[in-house]
């Protein structure tokens, strides 16, 4: 498994928003010492101490559902009776007992003048697993969770007993069957508790908001929002790994902040709008509890929470958003998904990256030609001689001839711009410009000539030619230079800037939209034709994967 703690990698179009699964454990120089009396100390009692608490739970739900058997159709589900919802207590109380063997010997509560009045839906941000010790203890509710959990030793019986509504992610009408007895039950006559969502769908590590399922929304009933936070200083119990609950369970103590929002409700739309208003209201709930956090809210969606779980599995760190992708670079989720495996058949260390000879043998090369040696260098913006897959997707997508013009000009810039400055002095084009001749990016006659020899390049098309180049022109360092030079000079003189001068983003623009500097732009021009990449992966077909 790949350390989900490890720091991320730069690309040249680097994230804009937190990761919502990377954590942040420090370990002090105790730790040690730490783990060794947790581990003989404190973890036999607190595992015996969850069991019994769980045990408890599930003995008391037991007692409560004594000749209850939920109907087949959960349209047709009733509320329990009065005396069958005296159950609750005990319950509650082993749901106590079980978040102090876990640490959590005081949870601070903060409660906002409003909160206490009748809410229809419960939501809060999903953390990690004691999310649901906590509302089990302080909350009466009807939770809604995944069919998956009914299966669970003990848990599947206190879900009976709460009257659970199951998501059946595999079924197309589950959905529709969900949002439908969510509207029912959140009914003020029901007689049902309010119902309990988590709209993110998923664990998270509580320093963003990824957005909000809007089904629960769509009653359009007020809502109490909660608001979970486990503040630390070493162990950061987020993103609900279950190798993180256990390693929780050897640390001396553990800390829960819990905050009721007061009860809000939707804001009639403008006359003639044609917003979904359950979207509307979701974002609102989502903000609110953003802001009382005072975390960043981002685009991250379902689609973002199986992509992370499909790359974890294949170990490879994934930490960019769906929907950005898709608005920058036209690449689908299945484009995602088939690049991942792609990704994952080349990792030939399953360490997450790939190594310049990993890269090549992506588009079939034994030994990298100049050209794949150009582009992974790009790509390699931390200069440690390997790409990891937002890097790798991220530079095939943007060389892609589909890709958006002005990203294709900020691609070209950070070329040159290798150290981030802003700006390009004659130095940074030098070095780049003499790699692009060396490389071959030039001299694209396909006439064979007298005492020639051979390289290979693309056309216009895009499409792989030979070039020959006459053996006079076989270009020795010293040429090299002497050629870059004299372009570099000749485009700082047109720009009317001096030795010393940079050389700012919109002038770069500008000459590079001109197309009249030859060598020193030569590169930067087979990016925006979509001319870089080798003729395989040239068109959409290739980024839906080769067979």
């Amino acid at each position: 498994m790949l350390p989900i703690t490890s720091p991320r990698r730069i690309s040249f179009l680097n994230p804009t928003t937190p990761d919502p699964w990377r954590v942040d454990d420090k370990k002090s120089w105790y730790f040690p010492f730490k783990l060794l009396i947790g581990a003989f100390l404190l973890l036999p009692i607190r595992i015996i101490g969850l069991l019994f608490s769980v045990f408890w739970m599930w003995f008391f739900s037991v007692l409560g559902t004594i000749g209850y058997c939920p109907p087949k159709d959960i349209s047709t589900t009733k509320p329990h009776g009065p005396i069958r919802r005296l159950w609750k207590y005990p319950i509650r109380f082993g749901a106590r007992m079980a978040l102090f063997f876990l640490g959590f010997w005081w949870i601070k509560v903060k409660k906002h003048k409003g909160s206490e009045k009748q809410a229809s839906l419960i939501v809060g941000n999903h953390v990690t697993y004691y999310d649901a010790f906590y509302v089990a203890y302080a909350l009466d509710f009807c939770p809604v969770a995944k069919a998956e959990l009914q299966s669970w030793p003990l848990v599947g019986t206190v879900l009976k007993y709460y009257q659970t509504i199951l998501v059946f992610r595999k079924d197309p009408n589950s959905k529709h069957i969900v949002r439908s007895e969510i509207e029912r039950r959140s009914k003020p006559d029901s007689g049902f508790p309010p119902v309990l969502v988590f709209p993110e769908g998923t664990t998270t590590n509580g320093r963003v908001l990824i957005l909000f399922k809007t089904g629960p929304f769509s009653p359009m009933l007020p809502v109490l929002p909660l608001c979970l936070s486990y503040p630390h200083r070493y162990l950061d119990l987020g993103n609900g790994e279950m190798e993180r609950v256990i390693r929780a369970m050897l640390e001396f103590r553990l800390y829960l902040t819990v905050t009721h929002l007061p009860v809000c409700s939707p804001d009639p739309l403008p006359e003639g709008s044609e917003a979904d208003p359950g979207v509307i209201f979701a974002e609102k709930v989502r903000k609110l509890i953003a802001s009382e956090l005072n975390i960043p809210i981002t685009q991250h969606s379902y689609e973002d929470v199986f992509l992370f779980y499909l790359a974890k599995r294949a170990r490879i760190p994934q930490d960019f958003e769906v929907s950005k992708m898709r608005n920058l670079f036209k690449l689908s989720f299945d484009d995602i998904e088939k690049l991942m495996v792609k990704f994952s058949k080349i990792d030939k260390s399953h360490d997450g990256l790939l190594s310049l000879e990993d890269f090549s043998r992506t588009f079939g090369h034994e030994t990298p030609p100049p050209d794949l040696v150009q582009i992974f260098e790009i790509l390699d913006r931390n200069q440690t001689g390997k790409i990891d897959f937002r890097q790798f997707v991220y530079g095939l997508a943007i060389l892609h001839e589909n890709a958006n013009l002005n990203d294709k000009v900020a691609l070209a810039f950070r070329i040159y711009d290798k150290q981030n400055k802003g700006s390009l002095s004659k130095q940074d084009l030098l070095q780049v410009v003499q790699l692009c001749i060396s490389s071959g990016f030039v001299n694209t006659n396909p006439k064979k000539a007298k005492n020639s020899v051979s390289a290979s390049t693309v056309d216009n098309a895009g499409a792989a030619v030979t070039v020959w180049i006459p053996e006079e022109e076989v270009l020795t360092p010293e040429m090299i230079h002497a050629r870059a030079q004299a372009e570099v000079d000749q485009l700082f003189a047109d720009l009317k800037l001096s030795d010393s001068d940079e050389m700012t983003a919109e002038m770069f623009q500008t000459a590079l939209l001109s197309q009249q500097y030859g060598q020193v732009l030569d590169l930067p021009l087979h990016l925006m034709r979509g001319t870089i990449l080798p003729a395989e992966l040239s068109s959409r077909q290739s980024l839906k994967g080769r067979k």
